[in-house]
């Protein structure tokens, strides 16, 4: 059974790294796995502003396409693209990457005291503005 609240963490510091790296297309598809990741988690307004931070930056995104991800996730032309996007990053490229730029996530989330925390540090927002403007 996959671990989404590692996988979130995992992929959202990995796209962070990409989007300051400005590898945008590496970016986006991290960004989509974030989104899938924080979705299985329940955690529906994580999820709807990682697609608004794929879609702020690239309009004509896929995403885009769908206006929910309870939408997208419900769609095969999705849903095979999201096969094709964890052939690309399965998790154990991403952790393997993340060790190579030094980044310990767990450690990080023990710094940042709660989940959430570290969330809104990843992100660049406070959690509560998330859930303010985007549910959950």
């Amino acid at each position: 059974m996959a671990n989404y609240e590692e996988h979130l963490l995992i992929y959202l510091n990995l796209a962070r790294h990409a989007k300051q790296k400005l590898r945008m297309s590496e970016y986006y598809r991290l960004m989509i796995l974030s989104a899938t990741a924080a979705y299985e988690l329940e955690l529906k307004g994580i999820s709807a502003y990682c697609r608004q931070l794929i879609l702020k930056n690239n309009p004509g995104h896929m995403i885009g396409r769908y206006p929910t991800m309870d939408e997208a996730r419900a769609n095969p032309d999705f849903q095979y693209f999201l096969s094709q996007v964890r052939r690309q990053f399965p998790i154990e490229y991403a952790e393997t990457e993340l060790e190579k730029l030094g980044v310990d996530y767990r450690d990080d989330l023990v710094d940042a005291g709660t989940v959430e925390a570290y969330l809104s540090g990843l992100l660049g927002v406070e959690y509560e503005w998330i859930l303010e403007h985007f549910g959950d």
